[in-house]
């Protein structure tokens, strides 16, 4: 059996938030062939040196290789008589620093740069395309680290109302975050909870695939997740699923309010508000299990409603409606992040729908976290068309919009 050996380089450069890659055609029977420049191993080499000097030779190149990515592809030599013989290409990466290209005309008729998917696309053998798949996600994934700073919350502060959550979840403990600091986060902080994932309004369809490709490599375009999201990454998501033969639609519209100068009720409703204590647990663990089972959103177990109350009873910032006959008739708590709250878990009980209970409370409720230094702001299902009127009744106004997709 004779075995052949050959090293080569993967180059790549980023280029107007966009990754190309060195892509060579070759000479006399291989003209019609894309690939990666490499070479055969010279006796007494190293892999890295051999991949070194046949870049240089191929391209002109000096090129520096990463030491943690190594991709390798083995298969069977055409030769007649001699089934078991076999090559084996390793390929390294490199970044791409600028140098002119120099080429070995008896090895190379032609160099360009070539997105991945211009790569792909012209690329004949699997084994190539495999290789440069390997690469894209190596690179994409180095592009993102998973440790917040100054810079994600000031990209946050952008859209301050759309994606508070954001800013308040990404300090936490997460199943999964990734930010690349400038263009990309995402933060998943396990079920029952939606995928957040923030783009800036100019994304590129490049930076949406981005996204798109991170979410499937980690397991969350399986059906059971939903992503909170613009809609312009909404529209990418929607249609490069149905590519993948998956089913995506958008869940809930969604607005985004705060309320600078509360307006007070005009209505007179029977009753006060009445902060959550831990004598009210069991009130708090059923108007979770409702609430969640009519938004149908972050349904869990009640044990685990139950954890959630005693948690928002602790923190004292979870308030009822109680009727003039003692019965607990609506929900409202907040939550703050920074010099904002967010209003949330408001519910009234169906039987007092429409009867201003939740008006009410909601109101108390902000001139609360009014008095607390912060703005009040809430999210609401877009859909919900009286519910929004009674929040701009009492001085909630419109800031932005973004939408659920699962």
């Amino acid at each position: 059996m004779a075995d052949e050996k050959a090293c080569g380089v993967i180059i790549y450069k980023n280029e107007n938030n966009t990754r190309k890659y060195v892509i060579i055609r070759g000479v006399g029977i291989y003209q019609g062939y894309y690939g990666f420049p490499k070479g055969h191993m010279e006796p007494g080499e190293t892999e890295q040196e051999t991949a070194i000097r046949e870049v240089k030779e191929e391209t002109g190149l000096d090129v520096v290789l990463y030491d943690d990515f190594r991709t390798v592809d083995e298969h069977p030599l055409a030769r007649e008589g001699r089934p078991n013989d076999r090559k084996t290409n390793v390929y390294s990466l490199a970044e791409y620093h600028g140098q002119e290209f120099v080429m070995q005309k008896s090895e190379v008729s032609e160099i360009v740069w070539m997105d991945y998917e211009e790569a792909m696309k012209c690329m004949q053998y699997e084994e190539s395309r495999r290789e440069l798949t390997e690469a894209e996600e190596y690179l994409r994934n180095k592009d993102t680290d998973n440790h917040v700073d100054e810079r994600d919350y000031r990209l946050l502060e952008r859209d301050r109302y759309t994606f508070l959550v954001l800013r308040r979840i990404i300090g936490s403990e997460c199943r999964l975050l990734l930010t690349d600091h400038e263009r990309l986060i995402i933060c998943f902080t396990g079920e029952p909870y939606p995928v957040w994932i923030w783009t800036p309004d100019d994304a590129s369809d490049k930076e949406y695939e981005k996204a798109y490709l991170i979410a499937k490599e980690n397991g969350l375009l399986d059906g059971g997740h939903s992503f909170n999201v613009k809609y312009g990454l909404a529209e990418y998501f929607i249609n490069r699923a149905a590519n993948d033969n998956l089913t995506l639609k958008i869940k809930m519209n969604m607005f985004a309010y705060d309320c600078q100068n509360p307006i007070p009720p005009k209505s007179d409703v029977d009753g006060n508000i009445h902060k959550c204590t831990e004598q009210d647990i069991d009130d708090l663990v059923d108007f979770l299990a409702l609430f969640h089972e009519e938004v149908e959103v972050d349904k869990k177990s009640i044990a685990e409603y139950r954890q959630d109350a005693e948690n928002y009873a602790k923190t004292g910032r979870l308030y009822f409606w109680v009727n003039d006959q003692g019965r607990k008739i609506a929900s409202c708590q907040y939550a703050p992040t920074g010099d904002m709250a967010s209003i949330n878990l408001v519910y009234t009980q169906k039987a007092y729908r429409r009867k201003h209970y939740a008006e009410n409370l909601v109101y108390q409720v902000t001139k609360i976290v009014q008095d607390e230094g912060c703005t009040p702001m809430l999210y609401t299902n877009a859909d919900y068309v009286a519910s929004n009127a009674c929040y701009e009744k009492i001085g909630y106004v419109l800031r932005g919009k973004l939408c659920t997709v699962g």
